[in-house]
């Protein structure tokens, strides 16, 4: 749809990414923009349409904030999007041009995530502020003792990296005082007596005790 506009119109989100248009001179040869969330050190090149128009499709990182302030760079000079009325001013460089992400505009989550050398992350979202436990037969389905951090700019978005052995690993969410299957991951176990538990295989590198795929003795009131 971009490549037929006809004029620059605000920036808008589909499909975890963000269009930017803009209307220059006719003698304009460079059209970029730059992001809060790349510390303004990566400029991104517009391309124009047949009608002149300059346009710009950001694929919006997995982690960026929930609000990205950004400028546009034409023929060397900064300034804020005039297609764009959200503004924030007072910053010393000049007017800084934002987008707010709603939730559904920020790119999938996948959960767990193998990294190398038996590191895995769990990655949770929801509600700003909660405080969320992870059991397993890693830890002995302890609650107070592995907690995911709701991670700096991204309210609602829970993170936490552990280095597991290689195995079944088996595990579930606390929040507050209800356990919770990973939303995230489809696989589940049962211990044989209607408990039901989030689970993987870690096939990175082995860490040095080998995983037991002992499950733990359900209380009646689903508590641990």
């Amino acid at each position: 749809e971009v490549i037929h506009l006809t004029h620059a119109r605000p920036p808008q989100i589909w499909d975890h990414k963000l269009i930017l248009t803009f209307d220059a001179d006719p003698d304009a040869r460079y059209v970029a923009a730059a992001f809060s969330n790349e510390a303004f050190r990566q400029q991104h090149v517009f391309f124009k349409n047949e009608n002149n128009v300059f346009f710009l499709v950001y694929d919006i990182p997995e982690n960026a904030p929930t609000e990205i302030d950004y400028r546009l760079i034409v023929d060397g000079l900064w300034i804020r999007d005039p297609s764009n009325p959200l503004v924030h001013t007072g910053d010393p460089d000049g007017d800084l041009s934002y987008v707010t992400l709603r939730y559904r505009d920020r790119p999938r989550l996948y959960s767990p995530t193998q990294k190398a050398d038996g590191v895995v992350e769990f990655r949770y979202r929801g509600r700003p502020g909660l405080q969320i436990a992870l059991i397993g037969n890693f830890n002995n389905w302890d609650p107070f003792q592995d907690f995911l951090v709701e991670e700096p700019g991204r309210p609602g978005e829970y993170s936490l990296s552990l280095p597991l052995p290689a195995g079944i690993v088996a595990y579930a969410y606390v929040i507050g005082t209800h356990t919770e299957l990973d939303p995230l991951n489809p696989k589940t176990v049962s211990d044989g007596s209607g408990a039901v538990y989030s689970f993987f295989r870690n096939v990175k590198k082995p860490a040095p005790n080998v995983l037991e795929a002992n499950l733990p003795n359900r209380r009646d009131n689903g508590e641990y």
